[in-house]
């Protein structure tokens, strides 16, 4: 129902884009837990998330400069670029462009959930977290006004190569929390170390009250929907008051967690109420221009420092690395146009890579990387960063025999014949 309602509403938000209609299909990819839109098949952007009709999830897209991206946010363009985190509550449209074709994905992000609730008679008021630090406890206060606080390790839309915690009072009977790890809800109990790679949100659900809720000034048009008339009462001092069955706030906290070298992230923004101060690539100073995004043009470890401009907040870092770069093989006993006629050794040249060996289409397990049965073989290599590569063997060992064996039987051969000569000349009669 709620999404059904929430779709109806993205319909009242048009985008004119001009160009020739493509098909746009979608793709897991396994390899970074991301999902791929394609453009006919060949060009794409990749978001976090997989873009369903309803998301309650951060969600980040990047593409690069093959394609063009425009992203609209209640039938308007948005400032947008490669890398960033989409955050804000709202009908969202991707429009991805090449020459004279262009696609689309229509999705809302609403940061909760209300299924089980009466749309008639619900109301929530989507709010942002105020972010403060706690000095004493060594972390970042995230409140929701005066009756709601967690604490975690990290700042809001942080990116991090480190475990994070989160903290809040499990037992407020007037708070729902749930914590999404890639679009899917898992199961946290505060207190608890994350060290899992993905991207993270904490969403919180505060119920304030159950009965009037005034100074409704910035209520979204959306949210007036869910109203009736009835539900709405006007005074002369023009205060908006509202008499509904639930009436909550809601906010999000976010954090991606990044473990392993990276082969897509090379656009990298300041956490919430931060900037970029500083960035350095393999120990050496980069100049940059834009302190709210960071592109990263080589492979090579970075090392961001972030700083909050009015110094209320500690700063803040973050370390990665950007490798692009394809794993290679070595193989023996390959010649010329990957034909072999012996057996094959292959050896990865990069620590931590994985070696997936298929035979005619299907997965085999082979032992001490060595192949020494005839077929086609593909080897596909892969690393940390989510690259790959893909080598092509056509093995094919022509009959020989073993020089042992042949030794073996010579040897035989010839005792067989000494042994026969023996039996006829021990057999021979003198007439």
């Amino acid at each position: 129902m709620k999404k059904l309602f929430l779709t109806l509403i993205l319909m009242l938000f048009p985008v004119c884009v001009f160009g020739a209609e493509a098909k746009v299909t979608e793709k897991y990819m396994e390899d970074t837990g991301c999902y791929r839109y394609y453009l006919e098949d060949d060009y794409y952007f990749q978001s976090s998330v997989r873009l369903e009709s309803v998301i309650d999830n951060i969600v980040q897209i990047t593409y690069n400069d093959y394609v063009s991206v425009v992203v609209y946010k209640d039938g308007k363009a948005d400032a947008f670029h490669s890398g960033e985190y989409i955050y804000g509550d709202g009908n969202y449209t991707i429009v991805i462009k090449k020459g004279d074709k262009i696609g689309r994905v229509n999705f809302i992000l609403n940061t909760v959930s209300f299924d089980s609730i009466s749309l008639e008679y619900s109301f929530y008021n989507p709010i942002e977290f105020k972010q403060t630090y706690d000095s004493e406890r060594n972390m970042f206060k995230e409140s929701m006004g005066d009756y709601f606080s967690l604490y975690t390790t990290v700042p809001n839309g942080a990116l991090t190569e480190k475990s994070v915690r989160i903290n809040f009072n499990s037992s407020d009977q007037d708070a729902y929390i749930t914590v999404m790890k890639d679009g899917e809800e898992i199961s946290y109990k505060s207190g608890t170390n994350i060290t899992e790679a993905g991207c993270y949100s904490a969403n919180v659900i505060y119920d304030i009250d159950s009965g009037s809720y005034n100074d409704l000034k910035d209520v979204s048009e959306s949210d007036l929907y869910s109203l009736t008339d009835d539900d709405l009462n006007y005074d002369d001092s023009e205060e908006y008051y509202m008499d509904v069955d639930y009436i909550a706030e809601t906010a999000g906290f976010t954090f991606r967690i990044v473990d392993t070298p990276q082969n897509l992230l090379n656009y990298v923004n300041p956490p919430k109420d931060y900037v970029i101060s500083s960035v350095m690539l393999d120990g050496k100073k980069l100049n940059f221009s834009d302190e709210s995004l960071f592109k990263a043009e080589e492979d090579g470890e970075y090392k961001f420092i972030f700083k909050n401009p009015s110094g209320v907040l500690p700063n803040f870092s973050f370390t990665y690395e950007r490798l692009r770069k394809m794993p290679t093989l070595t193989l023996e006993g390959v010649g010329r146009g990957g034909i072999a006629d012996e057996r094959v050794v292959f050896t990865p040249n990069e620590d931590y890579t994985d070696v997936q060996v298929n035979r005619g289409g299907v997965k085999i397990e082979l032992e001490d990387n060595v192949i020494d049965v005839d077929g086609l073989y593909s080897l596909v290599v892969s690393d940390e960063a989510g690259n790959t590569n893909t080598y092509l063997v056509n093995v094919d060992i022509p009959f020989r025999i073993n020089p042992v064996l042949a030794l073996i039987v010579i040897i035989a051969a010839g005792a067989a014949a000494y042994f026969y000569i023996r039996h006829i000349k021990n057999n021979i009669q003198i007439r």
